[in-house]
């Protein structure tokens, strides 16, 4: 492994990016920085573009004042080519196993990335990665989005098409819908390649999902189903289809949600698609227990394999309602085991909650129990969860009536329509 004595043509606008992220990482202005270095500041910036000829004298005082020292392993480099391009293929078509394996081959050299001319493009995957491998916390790359938003203007062309793809996607798990969505909005004004177009469709009918825009949101997913076919992405428009059903539930339409679901399932499970599969199973529970089919629920329960605390709270509640206190027990005794999930709300949490004071019996304490409801009630308005939400409001309208507290069930009723009717539109 060398260090980095001069830089070439090739190099010029990664290093000089580098340059910038570490300047703005350490507080500097350009000013100071050639206060720091010796060199003018009108040089700094235009090496920071890539407009510059870097001497060896002056890459040397330039690493000195920002106390960096810059890598070049030509073999390590060939490897990070050849991998970031399978990380971003499997990326496209939703192959979270093969990210997860890759990428953690990639993160063992972090170290080397970060110092080489490998820096961007490993934040860059290093986002994408993050934001797909569901056991990660999309917390930790916060900085590597704010890192990048800063040199957004100096990446090339493809760089920040990926960019605004993955930064979307951030915004998504961080809740921030708007964000998402004007970065999906600013891909599709900016391209035509079906690849980036398609994903940035996929994910602009996610955010307007979670914001109630169903009719906007399913005609955006079939937009993006139609990308994903025509480029051969199986995995990615069953995804949207999945998505499509998930909407008709909110507008009621269950009888062609259950198809889609059933269909959706199929074909994962055909395709060895285990995770859709899974996904679709989870969406046929849901489906269940919104119509009241109780035994339906705990039957597609024993077909999933990933239990998270969704899947116990689902059939926690569903042996309860079908009065079969045994299974209820083994099945609060087993949460412990459940797979970890992204629960900022602690929706699940909340919701098992409830599921236990119901396993009480008669012993539950009417106050305890509708404080539990309240939560889990809450924690599915926060969460934008809008099936949870009617399970709540369900549930915790008839306490409220049982507890002639009729005013009360009224103004939740009320709030609950308004969410409905916001959905609808």
């Amino acid at each position: 492994m060398l260090k980095i004595t001069h830089i070439n043509e090739t190099h010029r606008r990664t290093f000089g990016i580098m340059v910038r992220i570490h300047r703005l990482r350490q507080g500097l202005t350009l000013r100071r920085l050639a206060t720091r270095s010796g060199l003018s500041h009108t040089l700094l910036n235009r090496m920071e573009l890539g407009n510059a000829t870097i001497t060896h004298d002056n890459y040397q005082k330039l690493t000195d004042a920002l106390g960096v020292v810059f890598l070049h392993d030509i073999k390590k480099n060939r490897v990070f080519s050849g991998m970031r391009d399978r990380v971003h293929d499997a990326l496209f078509y939703a192959e979270t196993p093969k990210v997860d394996t890759w990428f953690s081959m990639m993160e063992e050299s972090e170290d080397y990335y970060m110092r080489s001319f490998c820096a961007i493009d490993y934040l860059l995957v290093k986002i994408g990665a993050y934001v797909h491998i569901h056991e990660r916390n999309v917390e930790d790359v916060d900085d590597a989005v704010v890192w990048l938003s800063q040199v957004e203007t100096l990446l090339d062309d493809e760089m920040r098409m990926v960019f605004s793809l993955y930064r979307g996607m951030h915004a998504y798990l961080k809740k921030d819908y708007r964000g998402c969505e004007a970065a999906m909005r600013q891909i599709l004004d900016a391209t035509r390649d079906f690849r980036h177009a398609s994903l940035a469709e996929y994910f602009l009918g996610r955010a307007q999902s979670e914001t109630y825009r169903i009719n906007e949101a399913n005609e955006s997913f079939a937009r993006a189903m139609q990308g994903f076919e025509e480029t051969t992405n199986t995995r990615r428009a069953l995804y949207a289809r999945m998505y499509i059903a998930v909407n008709q539930m909110k507008l009621y339409e269950y009888e062609e949600a259950d198809q889609a679901f059933l269909y959706v399932m199929r074909y994962a499970d055909a395709n060895e698609m285990m995770w859709l599969k899974e996904t679709a199973l989870l969406h046929l529970m849901l489906h269940a227990m919104l119509t009241g089919d109780y035994r339906r629920a705990v039957e597609v329960s024993g077909e999933v394999k990933y239990r998270t605390l969704q899947w116990y709270a689902m059939v926690g509640y569903a042996h309860a309602r079908l009065g079969d206190t045994r299974r209820l027990a083994k099945t609060l005794k087993e949460t412990s085991k459940a797979a970890p999930m992204h629960d900022p709300y602690r929706l699940y949490e909340t919701a098992l909650d409830y599921v236990r004071l119901y396993d009480k019996n008669k012993n539950q304490d009417a106050e305890e129990q509708g404080r539990a409801l309240q939560r889990f009630y809450e924690a599915a308005k926060a969460a934008n969860a809008f099936f949870e939400l009617e399970l709540a409001f369900e549930i915790y309208r008839d306490h409220l009536v049982s507890r002639r507290r009729y005013k009360d069930a009224y103004l939740l009723t009320r709030e609950v329509i308004d969410i409905v009717q916001t959905t609808m539109q």
